[in-house]
């Protein structure tokens, strides 16, 4: 959907209705800055707002979404460009949300791999590795529970070995030897995957759950 096409026909049936902003967002019980959001183009009104508004401007919310008046003929052809423009504006946002997610992963599981080491002392490592440990666990069991695929959750494995590697090298303290160290490289592996496994069962357990109890 055309965000700058949508706040231009909605600020020209405004003015046809010669309605100020904060007439219409009275009267559709929003505030006059979310109407000049959506004027200048930089948001769209929210899905619970589109018939109070349609109505309001006296259009139909084929034509609200579309950004123009449409012909009765025409009426079918709009509407179907309007459902499959607003799937993949959902589609697009999803996405989006799923990379934002996994990227706030990636930089979590960095703190824990190396903020925390590097403020801690020589002769800490059993408490630096625990945290280590822990701190993967957890960002590895959120990353399962959330709706991203498989593939990019076992992406996040490498993201894990990929940080933890260099770290040995940039605080020595970080290990008692290199033969613990590989030690800790399967140990961490088996972690990742292991809470990731536990995150992506529980999180399809609860929408079988839900599934069932809609019915």
């Amino acid at each position: 959907m055309n965000a700058q096409k949508i706040g231009e026909f909605i600020k020209e049936q405004r003015k046809l209705k010669s309605l100020t902003q904060k007439e219409l967002a009275d009267i559709i019980n929003c505030t006059d800055k979310a109407v000049s959001r959506w004027e200048t183009g930089r948001g769209i009104p929210e899905v619970s707002l589109l018939l109070p508004l349609s109505k309001a401007l006296d259009v139909t919310v084929n034509e609200l979404l579309s950004g123009e008046k449409i012909e009765e003929e025409k009426l079918l052809e709009k509407t179907e460009e309007v459902i499959i423009a607003t799937i993949n504006d959902s589609n697009k946002k999803q996405v989006n949300l799923k990379k934002y997610i996994f990227a706030l992963v990636c930089i979590i599981q960095f703190m824990v791999v190396y903020v925390t080491p590097a403020t801690a002392q020589p002769g800490d490592e059993m408490g630096v590795i625990f945290f280590l440990f822990l701190g993967t666990m957890v960002t590895s069991f959120v990353l399962g529970i959330t709706p991203i695929s498989f593939k990019i959750k076992l992406l996040f494995v490498l993201v894990v070995i990929g940080l933890f590697i260099p770290s040995v090298f940039i605080l020595p303290f970080y290990v008692v030897d290199f033969e613990m160290f590989a030690l800790y490289v399967p140990v961490l592996l088996i972690i990742t995957l292991g809470f990731i496994a536990i995150g992506t069962g529980l999180n399809s357990l609860v929408r079988f759950a839900i599934s069932k109890l809609k019915r």
